[in-house]
């Protein structure tokens, strides 16, 4: 072999061994989430990554639960409600006070689910993460059927708004 042939072999050669060296990098340093089709939990893997700012410690044990538990995805009626409607107050079915941006109405604490669960919903704005501690009304279940969801969730806001969406949450599996 002459001498070019061999300095070029030695570079082919040392191209091969460097991308094959940077590709394999890339693939460990690729977190979990790169890999995850499912959103919740590509949410929660970027919310306790930091991708989302500074979480408070109810968020960041949210999002912890969410992947340690899994959830299950449900098509929701999403409604919401503030402490000037008739018959809700600041203290919710639980006995905590409502929170804005946390709190959340459901009926499954009716049928066993424990207070406190987390719920990530997914609203035109982006996802956000709640806890169930209120109730709401029974009738809000055959609501949710007619608007073409398998269940509802009622978010606590500061005042009053009229949107309601029909769209995809995820229940914290406990």
């Amino acid at each position: 072999m002459r001498r070019v042939e061999r300095i070029c072999a030695y570079y082919i050669a040392a191209m091969v061994a460097t991308t094959a060296a940077v590709l394999a990098s890339e693939q460990q340093q690729l977190p979990q989430t790169a890999q995850t089709e499912d959103p919740c939990l590509r949410c929660a893997e970027k919310a306790l990554a930091g991708a989302y700012g500074e979480l408070r410690e109810w968020q960041r044990v949210g999002y912890s639960r969410l992947l340690e538990n899994g959830a299950r995805k449900r098509i929701a009626w999403i409604t919401h409600y503030w402490s000037g409607e008739p018959g809700v107050n600041s203290t919710t079915a639980s006995g905590r006070r409502v929170e804005r941006g946390r709190t959340a109405a459901m009926l499954e604490p009716r049928s066993g689910m424990p207070w406190g669960t987390f719920v990530l919903v997914d609203l035109p704005a982006g996802y956000q993460l709640r806890q169930v501690w209120d109730t709401g009304s029974r009738r809000n279940a055959g609501r949710a059927r007619r608007e073409g969801g398998e269940t509802w969730i009622d978010l606590y806001m500061p005042g009053r708004t009229g949107a309601t969406y029909v769209r995809p949450i995820w229940i914290e599996q406990r």
